[in-house]
């Protein structure tokens, strides 16, 4: 029961809160729930992120380009596609070949976001598509011989569509749904 003596102005019968700074990480990890995004901690995994910048007239860019990988069991968080093997990247009918690595199985991708910050000469970019492969997920104990990534299959997400303000709708910023990889001559 507190007498006040937080704010001597204070009304009769105000209610004071107490303000406490807890360093003690024992209490703070009790405190907190799990996860935040609804994992349930787990092993690291990995996915293989292949960008194709498209094959139009002044596709390419020099701007950062981030993505976000969505699951039902969480997200990546915005991670910067930075250089790999190829030191000049999204370059018009280039694909671009990333690792993003996370602390846990996102679970199914339900979506991707991807965005770029409108900066560097040539900042417009027309992104053709995006293919998500898992590489190095938690191993489950019905995992058989042979790669844990015989049976994983790429996700498709389609875009081609310009990230620009000055080209197409304007947006630098999209959420792309996975969907069927178009079949080759149509």
């Amino acid at each position: 029961m507190y007498s006040g003596w937080a704010n001597e102005n204070a009304p009769s019968g105000a209610k004071c809160l107490e303000l406490l700074e807890v360093t003690d990480q024992r209490y703070i990890d009790a405190m907190l729930p799990d996860d935040e995004d609804g994992a349930e901690g787990g092993s690291p995994a990995t996915y293989k992120v292949e960008v194709y910048t498209g094959d139009v007239k002044y596709a390419g860019t020099d701007a950062n380009v981030y993505i976000t990988l969505y699951g039902v069991e969480g997200d990546s968080g915005f991670q910067k596609l930075k250089a790999g093997k190829t030191k000049n990247l999204f370059e018009r009918d280039q694909i671009d070949t990333f690792e993003v690595m996370t602390d846990h199985d996102l679970g199914p991708l339900h979506k991707i976001r991807v965005k770029t910050d409108g900066t560097g000469l040539g900042a417009g970019w027309f992104l053709g598509h995006v293919l998500v492969t898992p590489q190095s997920l938690p191993s489950s104990p019905s995992a058989g011989g042979g790669s844990p990534n015989d049976e994983i299959e790429s996700l498709y997400f389609g875009c081609n569509q310009w990230f620009d303000v000055t080209e197409g709708d304007g947006l630098l910023d999209r959420e792309l749904k996975p969907g069927k990889k178009p079949r080759p001559g149509g």
